[in-house]
């Protein structure tokens, strides 16, 4: 199930929280949630072969969509709203026209289940990484792979990737945290590696300009970086 907790005080997020919806749809785990970037729809996928659109503001299911070829391990909506990505764990990542609920593209190519996704702010490019270990960048407008980054040098999987908001920069944990940029239009160069987790890497997020960054990790603690320092 899937909780949405509402906080009391509006004005600040230290208020006490409220659950107001529980989500009960999929009859297996729930791997992934997305909020429109309108605020008022979420998605939920799940490993039921099935994905589910819903009202944020009344809980209510809008679509759900089953029996679908292969299990999501996550799903995000893209910038626009107009499509959502999902990635499988049969290793390839499908994209979704919202409004009339068709497939209208397959990506290929991973040797391993999809577990997570970012796309760019601008909306052109999409990253995926999997747990064979790799990231691979997709340009959409075609849509094409244009490079593929062997992030997990041991085998291990890659665990969460995240752009930044200029779409300038991805971050990506595996064994490490690492950052990348985009030297030309179409390739990203690794700018840093960041080796002070002594477990895998969870969860990354980029700050403005990417001038900070926040990591957490199985090792049961949370990092913040800027150039120059580490916390």
């Amino acid at each position: 199930t899937w909780g949405v907790w509402t906080c009391k005080d509006s004005s600040s997020w230290r208020g006490e929280y409220a659950c107001t919806h529980v989500v009960k749809k999929h009859e297996a785990d729930i791997t992934d949630l997305s909020v429109h970037p309108l605020g008022d729809y979420f998605t939920t996928s799940s490993m039921d072969k099935s994905w589910a659109l819903h009202d944020l503001t009344t809980g209510r299911c809008v679509r759900h969509l089953r029996e679908q070829p292969s299990g999501f391990c996550c799903m995000k909506f893209h910038p626009d709203g107009l499509i959502i990505a999902g990635g499988t764990e049969e290793s390839s990542v499908t994209i979704w026209d919202i409004k009339d609920q068709v497939v209208v593209a397959t990506l290929p190519g991973h040797e391993g289940a999809v577990d997570t996704l970012s796309f760019s702010e601008n909306g052109y490019y999409l990253a995926t990484g999997a747990r064979d270990g790799t990231v691979k960048l997709w340009d959409l407008r075609k849509p094409i792979n244009m490079q593929t980054l062997q992030i997990a040098k041991a085998g291990g999987p890659v665990n969460t990737v995240r752009f930044d908001s200029t779409g300038q920069y991805l971050a990506i944990g595996a064994e490490t945290v690492q950052v990348y940029n985009f030297v030309t239009k179409s390739s990203l160069e690794l700018t840093v590696e960041l080796k002070d987790h002594g477990k895998a890497v969870m969860g990354v997020c980029l700050g403005t300009n990417a001038a900070k960054l926040a990591s957490v990790s199985m090792d049961r603690t949370l990092r913040f970086y800027q150039p120059g320092a580490a916390v």
